[in-house]
């Protein structure tokens, strides 16, 4: 499944503009990244996909899904979206999980909501989705509160892969973890959507997390599409200012983990 934004715009509902005309696409089973710093839009334009940008903002422009403009499509369309065709991993996993159901139940839910499973298949595929993301299924009847942080996003993943979407948003999904859960984690999204054939669009203030997972990148500045290419190549040769400052930076954390 591709997904292609043409020339969307998010505006408040007083008219202040927060995202300017992005236009990207990300192709079936490739891999993009889209890169800015805190409060450059790009956290919208993923709500935008879901459809789950607070109501006080609006969505303009076009949002193709196989060819189907989704920001056409009624909330009760959308939802059926989330969750088979689009899913998402978001920064703190903690947060994305119900707290109040065991780690089986949260993995179950987007089976539990779109497929007529039986409870004793739900449970088999909650087990061998914690077995993909390397969980022990003694985790199973956990609450996220006894989870690490490198768990629970693992859970969060395995939430988000259950039901084979095509299309998977991963936005700054290890921003608050260690170096080596950072690791695992970029380990499994890329190899978990390359088994599965799905598309991924990584959002991430740190090229050094880009430039590990994705074939392409957007660069996003003030809400705006400041320059595109491969990522290699923009790593290589930036020729934005601000593209420059974010190399620049990770090239200093690669530097500081060397001499760490």
């Amino acid at each position: 499944m591709s997904i292609d934004i043409q020339n969307l715009s998010i505006t408040l509902d007083d008219g202040r503009t927060r995202v300017a005309d992005v236009s990207l696409r990300v192709n079936a089973g490739e891999r993009v990244g889209l890169i800015g710093a805190s409060g450059s839009g790009k956290s919208l334009i993923t709500r935008a996909i879901l459809g789950t940008l607070p109501r006080t903002m609006r969505a303009e422009g076009r949002i193709l899904v196989e060819g189907v403009d989704i920001l056409q499509l009624s909330e009760l369309d959308r939802a059926a979206m989330r969750g088979t065709y689009l899913a998402a991993v978001f920064q703190n996993p903690l947060a994305a999980l119900n707290p109040v159901r065991t780690v089986k139940q949260n993995v179950a839910l987007p089976l539990k909501l779109h497929y007529a499973l039986t409870r004793a298949q739900r449970r088999d595929r909650v087990l061998q989705a914690l077995e993909r993301v390397g969980l022990s299924p003694d985790l199973a009847s956990r609450y996220p509160s006894e989870l690490s942080g490198g768990q629970a996003q693992r859970v969060a993943i395995a939430e988000a892969l259950i039901s084979s979407p095509q299309l998977l948003l991963a936005d700054e999904p290890t921003t608050a973890l260690d170096a080596l859960a950072q690791k695992h984690v970029m380990d499994l999204l890329v190899s978990l959507t390359g088994e599965q054939g799905a598309g991924l669009l990584l959002v991430s203030h740190d090229f050094t997390v880009i430039s590990k997972a994705t074939q392409r990148c957007y660069v996003l500045h003030d809400g705006s599409v400041v320059e595109s290419g491969v990522t290699s190549e923009l790593l290589a040769h930036p020729q934005e200012d601000y593209t420059k400052e974010l190399v620049a930076a990770a090239h200093q954390i690669a530097v500081k983990g060397e001499n760490a």
